[in-house]
């Protein structure tokens, strides 16, 4: 079984993948703003942690849409990259891949981190579940 992409799906793929990548670029951007401007002073202690959420989603936006660029290969598992770490600078597909894959555990931790931090915000110090 050969698995072949032409070079016009690829790009059509990597222009949806660019659109998208714009598109959530200026999403955060508005995050950012409403971030550092919006929040009110009572939640000073969570806002380091959803700025912090918010830097680890950007990273995971630019390195997955600019420097990765994977393209996959269906049915079967696997693909390659066409981005800026991979061509030119000539590092692995499956660096890349874990370098994303670190990107989305860190996000996962880091989305529980800030659920766990309300958590103990609102309960009331006498609670048996308060840390």
């Amino acid at each position: 079984l050969m698995i072949f992409l032409s070079l016009s799906l690829q790009e059509a793929l990597l222009t949806v993948q660019r659109c998208l990548f714009v598109f959530t670029s200026l999403l955060n951007l508005i995050s950012v703003i409403c971030l550092s401007v919006e929040t009110p002073k009572s939640q000073e202690k969570i806002r380091r942690h959803i700025v912090f959420l918010q830097a680890i989603i950007i990273i995971s936006s630019v390195h997955l849409d600019v420097l990765f660029e994977p393209i996959p290969l269906f049915p079967v598992t696997g693909g390659y990259c066409t981005g800026l770490l991979c061509v030119p600078a000539g590092i692995p597909f499956h660096c890349n891949f874990v370098i994303y894959v670190l990107c989305l555990v860190l996000t996962g931790l880091a989305i529980c981190d800030c659920s766990l931090l309300r958590h103990q915000t609102i309960i009331p110090a006498s609670n048996r579940w308060r840390l």
